[in-house]
């Protein structure tokens, strides 16, 4: 890996911590009700600075959600690809979507807060540039559905349809989970997840 200069070490560094300051207070404030001044005041960078990074608060919200997003989907590549067995796989993926759902809670409120108006609002089609990167992530996850059927671990089902059944699962209890503040560890669910794609929810006669 080629190691980076001075320049761009701090380069790189300014820029996250500018991402890191617009992701607080777009929590806090609300992306609407936050202004660039502001963003620069809690990241101590002059205003221009920022527009030396981003065009405007809009391109801020974008970089931060894609970037957000294709982390999320390389973390979980590199953990999904240590395994061989595919249910360890599986495992794997639920608990390191959970356990990143569960560490930056706050970006994902935004996220969802902000995702219908931002799409509609959008010159750059930031709804579809989201969906390709969904589609990618389906991609992902079916193809370790793929390794399940080849194991002869899971049904001769569609990768695909297993891949979104398996998301959908995870996302209904993220979404509950982010919507209704709570004690309990989310990735505490990871149990119970991998238990009703597996099994299912019909009991088995005694």
């Amino acid at each position: 890996m080629q190691r980076l200069s001075r320049k761009e070490r701090e380069h790189k560094a300014r820029r996250s911590e500018i991402l890191d300051a617009a992701e607080r207070l777009f929590s806090s404030k609300g992306f609407h009700d936050t202004t660039m001044a502001e963003v620069a005041k809690k990241s101590e960078f002059a205003i221009g600075t920022l527009y030396q990074f981003f065009k405007n608060k809009e391109d801020l919200y974008y970089t931060m959600v894609i970037e957000k997003l294709e982390l999320l989907h390389s973390i979980i590549g590199n953990e999904v690809g240590k395994f061989r067995d595919s249910i360890k796989k599986i495992e794997s993926l639920i608990k390191t979507q959970l356990s990143f759902f569960q560490e930056n809670r706050d970006f994902f409120v935004i996220f969802i807060r902000e995702r219908r108006s931002m799409e509609a609002t959008s010159n750059e089609d930031f709804g579809d540039v989201l969906r390709k990167k969904y589609l990618l992530y389906i991609d992902l996850v079916a193809h370790v559905m793929l390794a399940g059927i080849e194991q002869s671990k899971l049904k001769d089902l569609d990768p695909k349809e297993l891949a979104w059944a398996l998301l959908g699962i995870m996302n209904s209890f993220v979404f509950q989970w982010i919507i209704n503040p709570q004690k309990a560890s989310l990735v505490s669910k990871s149990t119970v997840i991998m238990d009703l794609f597996m099994k299912g929810t019909e009991r088995s006669e005694v």
